[in-house]
């Protein structure tokens, strides 16, 4: 960002990379002051990446749910930390996006932490182009959504859902004959 007499003010919070360095490789980011706030302070993950993949700019969320620094960050391309088993995927909405099959496309996705561990994302991505229709950039969002996840698995699990069927075993015990099952099957 700018301050009033149009001296850079700083905006990404860039460790190790300088606004004037994110201006001279993506001109367009330094245009509005607005948008640069936007990104900057965003309370979820988002990023501007090249149509290879390389990240351009990171905002503070986005490091704080990968575990890794800005600097990090951009020196990587984003299927560098992407889990495995959604790479191709991943891939495969991109091109659709560069060839205008779709223009955004939104998904759950995995990202591998910097510690190994395994962060659920829903995944928000468009692409800018210039004036001549030439790919610019994809804008990301990602909002973590690991503890949803990691809840539906545990309701998910045998014990959990043991203890739901003993609760319909018990109602059928209670139920009076002749109103429904007649089996009275016991409890497990």
């Amino acid at each position: 960002m700018r301050d009033k007499k149009e001296n850079f003010a700083g905006g990404f919070g860039a460790r190790g990379v300088k606004d004037e360095e994110l201006c001279a490789k993506s001109p367009i980011l330094c245009t509005d002051k607005l948008f640069l706030s936007a990104f900057s302070f965003a309370s979820i993950g988002m990023s501007l990446i090249a149509p290879d993949g390389q990240w351009i700019a990171v905002n503070n969320a986005l490091c704080n749910l990968v575990g890794y620094s800005e600097a990090e960050l951009l020196s990587k391309k984003f299927q560098d930390i992407t889990h495995p088993e959604d790479v191709d995927e991943a891939l495969t909405y991109f091109q659709q996006i560069l060839s205008h099959e779709r223009e955004t496309y939104q998904r759950e996705k995995r990202y591998i932490h910097k510690n190994g561990g395994i962060v659920f994302v829903l995944l928000n991505v468009s692409l800018v182009r210039d004036d001549d229709d030439k790919p610019l950039f994809f804008i990301s969002q990602a909002q973590d959504i690991t503890a949803q996840k990691k809840k539906r698995e545990r309701a998910d699990t045998p014990r959990v859902r043991g203890l739901s069927d003993r609760g319909e075993h018990q109602a059928a015990l209670l139920r009076p004959w002749g109103a429904g099952d007649r089996s009275r099957r016991a409890l497990p």
